[in-house]
């Protein structure tokens, strides 16, 4: 009987513990937060009510109910994390049936679950709280029966008990706690000493508790070192992000107010040559920021116009290829600079232009106009 007892309190109580241990990603992040062992600890101290019940002698007699009778409760305990607590207690209640009266000392350890903060996630603030607990430990009870009894003046047993908790948020530090307890022992009888005979009986015993849980420094629970470190890269991505947002929104409100201008900006310009004035015109191709690519058809007008002007009249090109310093490395921005060249320079070859009349001088990076977008270009020049 007492290893059934103990294997089915340990069964309940790991199972519990196993159940709210789960991971609660999303659901307020309980895997994360973690409670150092100078932390959350609580004393618990009620007075509950309580019904034995029970067979006597008869099995007729299992529903039959003995009571109510009141008694106390002191226990210290601690939420191990958001979701499980453990707690050690003491209970005294007297109890009584047709046959005598028993005095139940109860010695304890229970595991409880918050099914609020496990489903719902943790919160300091929350009002209320209901909670399953299970646990085991040993009853001791002295008797005091009638002439027709002659039972052990005190004895222990195992017992196991379970219910259900319900706790309600004062303060910071103070909760009021109302538990409904189912508890599951046995009793020995021993009878009169003319017969010798004996017997032993199954007991309930269901009682309800009204209380106090005074935690020690109030609850706190914190994220571990790793967590705290991982939530920190993805604050300083977010940074990053934002930052780069930010200059492409700049650079977007730039392109608009430069669009929405009466005088035609560079990007624009369709060069038109004209005898004897093409060589004093030079003229920029510019590019989007880290690419090297020509951004739409009228780039290949303008170079179709440079290209026939340099044919018709034997002109050689020069490219200048910049970008704007406030980006990039100078390695990166000299590489950019010398693609850009040679993107330009291939285009007006493929228009017929001499390869060999055409020379790439790339800058890199630069601030020599405003807007800062207007540095990346590749800036084109006619001479004889």
């Amino acid at each position: 009987m007492k290893k059934v007892f103990l294997t089915l309190s340990v069964i309940l109580i790991t199972a519990m513990s196993v159940f709210a241990d789960g991971d609660n990603d999303g659901k307020g992040g309980n895997r994360y937060l973690q409670s150092k062992f100078t932390q959350n600890w609580f004393i618990s101290i009620s007075g509950n009510v309580s019904c034995f019940e029970g067979s006597d002698f008869r099995l007729s007699d299992l529903s039959s109910v003995y009571g109510p009778h009141f008694g106390g409760s002191l226990m210290l305990g601690k939420m191990v994390n958001p979701n499980v607590s453990i707690r050690l207690g003491y209970d005294i209640h007297p109890s009584a049936n047709r046959f005598g009266s028993f005095m139940h000392k109860f010695v304890h350890v229970d595991g409880i679950v918050s099914l609020n903060d496990l489903f719902a996630g943790y919160r300091n603030d929350r009002i209320y709280r209901i909670s399953l607990m299970a646990g085991f430990g040993l009853l001791g009870y002295d008797t005091d029966m009638n002439k027709f009894f002659i039972t052990k003046s005190s004895a222990l047993e195992y017992a196991s008990h379970f219910g259900i908790i319900n706790n309600f948020r004062l303060n910071k530090s103070l909760e009021l706690h109302i538990d409904l307890v189912q508890m599951l022992t046995r009793h020995s009888y021993d009878l009169d000493p003319v017969s010798m005979n004996g017997f032993e009986r199954l007991r309930m015993e269901s009682s309800a508790s009204l209380g106090l849980n005074w935690y020690l420094g109030g609850r706190h629970f914190e994220l571990p070192e790793t967590a705290v470190a991982d939530c920190s890269k993805q604050e300083n991505r977010i940074n990053e992000l934002t930052l780069q947002v930010e200059q492409l929104q700049k650079d977007l409100a730039d392109c608009r107010n430069n669009n929405n201008t009466v005088t035609p900006q560079p990007c624009d310009t369709i060069v038109k040559f004209v005898e004897g004035e093409s060589l004093s015109y030079p003229f920029s191709i510019f590019f989007n920021k880290g690419s090297y690519d020509l951004r739409d058809g009228r780039d290949l007008v303008n170079l179709q116009e440079f290209a026939n002007a340099a044919k018709q009249n034997g002109y050689k090109i020069v490219l200048r290829g910049t970008c704007d310093s406030a980006t990039a490395s100078s390695a990166f921005n000299m590489t950019l600079a010398e693609n850009r060249c040679n993107k330009v320079k291939a285009e007006l070859v493929k228009l017929g232009v001499d390869e060999s009349n055409i020379s790439i001088q790339p800058v890199g990076g630069v601030k020599e106009l405003n807007p800062t977008e207007y540095d990346r270009r590749v800036l084109i020049q006619l001479s004889k």
